[in-house]
């Protein structure tokens, strides 16, 4: 139906109940619309006199008339313009409500001219997001004295993490637990009516009132909440932009909660995925390159982690961190960062699913090639540079040490079963099977008194991520030299460094020992015994004499400032992407001033990188006792040589909590800070190139960048503190 003949309809059915007869004459028998409306009110006056008005209210406009053909459109908008000259010489009203601008749209330039001709008869009146806060802080929002107080106590906590906060203080305190960014944001999303802001700050507030507030966190909520109720929306699911966005945010989504690398910093992964989803409906077009920077993410959606002091800068060196890691895990996919404004935004033509062409590549992968990942996987792991015994198979001469008779006993090691037994030669004392863990063909018992089998104990989850670091090989394999190679070698290590931590919590657990029919785990023959990890001794084949403790205690718990030096130190090894390739980094910190005692890039991720790096700082520094060495748990520091190192010099090693980024944030700070202020910001094509330009900004960072808290150097701080 017409716009007029939905109007007129309307009006006569209204005009009845009130006592009125009147009908509009037939649009075929009319040249214009004006004498007929001028008409209806002549009747509205005979009953209501000339004092009274009539006021006419249309609702979802716009909606209506992108449904309109162009013909029909062009009859629509003359009426408007008819209704229009009428208002001017009557009292007869009419508003209408659209969701954005209507003369200015886009949509509509294939009749702009009638819009002119009608902009010239009604007048605009545009609702701010300035009005839209103060109806929600007014109504939805409103609070007492005393809970603005209270609001106000827990805000300034935070205040030192974002600048914007503490400007505003006031907004955030009456426009809380709502972020003002959330208005803001909202009224340039271009698929969403603007009036929906209210309801869903009321919606949001109805799910959230009954909940306690954690003093620990700001609890301020922003618009990346929004994308949830974009995704339950049915009818803003139709719209091709958002459809659009959807199916390529839900990607990235299933990534980020697959594969993220650090658990603790998954759930502020999600948020910047939500938040770029919804920034993206706002930029007018998909294609923009617009997008947000990491200062703006941290201000805007108050993103938050534990930290030990309230600083600024560890935080946004942590959100950026988390963004690389993002960028890293998604392998390129639908997200982009533009170097020259520092922005990340949704790139929706970056579509090489590079996740699925590795699944569908390890869902045809048979036995035998999972068997040989995994035995690859196993030595790469545990660091194994022993060279097989017989070209071609994975036989290892292996000695074990009798403590009690003051002798050894020499044997084999065999990563595969007991049919490659004859290979081995000549004879041994003992022969150590790992069996692979993938298919049924394996012995059920030794046949022979002299040999031990290990049964991998094989689960769901790290059988799917030998699949995919198969997967992501054979692709390797099969690609050429450029972006998509380099791509498909980090997923491949991104995999592998999920599997190291994988057997490095379960070390304990996973293998069952079978010796002369009897089968125990391995736990059952370790009691009592200290292990280390990665290393074969996790399987019983080193000395109890020789390893080390594995529940290495935490002597630091987060006291990052430190008065003196060489009492703690921190270290961690980072990863540095380069053209085709990736370098590791190893570096140590004197907590006391923050100060960069040595570091090392190597091209492989092993214990001699951590052990090289460590002893230079022991011996530049000259430490022979009192000194703690706090790390994480990887297995470059769980490892015999690093154990070996700590002993030597008379090292307290502490450890951080598995899976715990916290608890060495001071070094994940600097690595942070690193990136930010020089790695990301150039452009390098070889180890040497990387070198020289961490050597320069590691001077910079020691001799010359200050601390805005004192306005010193890290040397300087140490220097005062000596």
């Amino acid at each position: 139906m017409s716009l007029r003949g939905i109007i007129t309809s309307n009006l006569e059915q209204d005009l009845a109940r009130r006592g009125i007869s009147y009908k509009f004459p037939d649009v075929k028998t009319i040249t214009n619309n004006k004498d007929s409306l001028l008409d209806m009110m002549a009747a509205f006056a005979e009953k209501y006199g000339d004092e009274r008005g009539y006021l006419v209210v249309v609702d979802e406009l716009l909606d209506y008339l992108r449904t309109r053909k162009d013909n029909e459109l062009m009859a629509d908008l003359n009426f408007m313009r008819e209704l229009g000259e009428i208002i001017k010489s009557s009292r007869f009203g009419f508003i209408s409500g659209v969701q954005e601008a209507l003369f200015d749209n886009s949509a509509f330039r294939q009749v702009s001219s009638s819009l002119l001709k009608m902009k010239d008869r009604f007048e605009q009146v545009l609702i701010r997001s300035e009005d839209i806060a103060f109806v929600a802080q007014r109504r939805v929002l409103r609070k007492s004295p005393e809970q603005k107080a209270l609001i106000r106590n827990h805000l300034q906590k935070f205040c030192p993490l974002y600048q914007n906060m503490a400007d505003r203080l006031e907004d955030y305190v009456d426009m809380f637990p709502i972020h003002p960014a959330y208005i803001d944001t909202f009224q340039h999303i271009v698929t969403v009516e603007k009036r929906e802001v209210l309801k869903t700050i009321s919606e949001t507030i109805g799910a959230i009132i009954d909940n306690d507030l954690d003093p620990m966190k700001p609890g301020v909520v922003s618009y990346d909440t929004y994308w949830k109720r974009i995704k339950e929306n049915p009818s803003l699911r139709t719209d091709p932009a958002v459809h659009e966005v959807l199916s390529k945010s839900t990607v990235l989504e299933d990534i980020i909660a697959r594969n993220f690398p650090k658990a603790a910093y998954r759930p502020i992964a999600l948020q910047i995925i939500y938040a770029l989803s919804v920034h993206r409906l706002t930029t007018g077009t998909l294609d923009a390159k617009l997008g947000l920077t990491a200062q703006s993410l941290k201000d805007d959606l108050c993103l938050y982690i534990p930290m030990p002091v309230m600083e600024e800068d560890f935080l946004l060196s942590t959100i950026i961190t988390v963004l690389r890691d993002i960028l890293n895990t998604v392998s390129g996919q639908f997200i982009e960062y533009n170097s020259d404004n520092g922005q990340y935004f949704l790139d929706l033509k970056k579509d090489i699913d590079y996740d699925k062409k590795i699944q569908e590549k390890a869902d045809f992968l048979g036995d035998d090639a999972l068997n040989r990942y995994f035995f690859d996987l196993l030595i790469s792991a545990l660091e194994w540079n022993t060279p097989q015994h017989v070209t071609g198979y994975h036989i290892y001469q292996y000695n074990l040490t009798w403590y009690e008779k003051n002798i050894f006993r020499r044997g084999y090691l065999f990563l595969g079963n007991s049919a490659d037994r004859p290979t081995a030669q000549p004879e041994e004392d003992f022969y150590v099977y790992i069996l692979p863990p993938f298919g049924n063909e394996r012995p059920a018992s030794p046949s022979q008194k002299d040999e031990v089998y290990f049964i991998m104990k094989m689960d769901a989850k790290l059988a799917q991520l030998i699949r995919l670091y198969g997967g992501a090989k054979e692709m390797e394999a099969m690609s050429a030299a450029g972006e998509t190679k380099a791509t498909y070698v980090q997923r491949g290590k991104s995999y592998l460094s999920q599997i190291r931590k994988w057997l490095d919590e379960n070390k304990t657990r996973m293998f069952n020992i079978v010796y002369q029919g009897n089968k125990k785990p391995i736990l059952e023959y370790l009691r009592g015994v200290r292990i280390y990890c990665p290393s074969f001794a996790a399987a019983g084949l080193i000395p109890a004499a020789s390893r080390p403790f594995i529940n290495t205690p935490n002597l630091l718990n987060r006291r990052f400032d430190q008065t003196r030096p060489n009492q703690f130190w921190v270290t961690d090894i980072t990863y540095i992407s380069i053209p085709g390739s990736i370098r590791y980094m190893c570096a140590v910190l004197d907590l006391c001033g923050k100060v960069v005692l040595n570091w090392k890039i190597g091209s492989e991720m092993s214990s001699s990188l951590v052990t090289d790096t460590i002893r230079e700082a022991l011996q530049q520094e000259k430490v022979t006792d009192g000194l703690a060495l706090h790390s994480d748990q990887g297995s470059q520091y769980t490892s015999k040589a690093y154990f070996d190192l700590t002993q030597a010099y008379h090292v307290s090693p502490s450890m951080s909590s598995p899976g715990c980024p916290y608890d060495n944030a001071a070094m994940e700070n600097f690595f942070g800070t690193l990136k930010t202020e020089c790695l990301y910001r150039a452009r390098f094509s070889s180890r040497a190139e990387v070198e020289q330009l961490v050597a320069e900004y590691i001077h910079f960072y020691n001799f010359e960048r200050i601390s805005l808290k004192n306005g010193l150097t890290p040397l300087e701080i140490r220097g005062k503190t000596a």
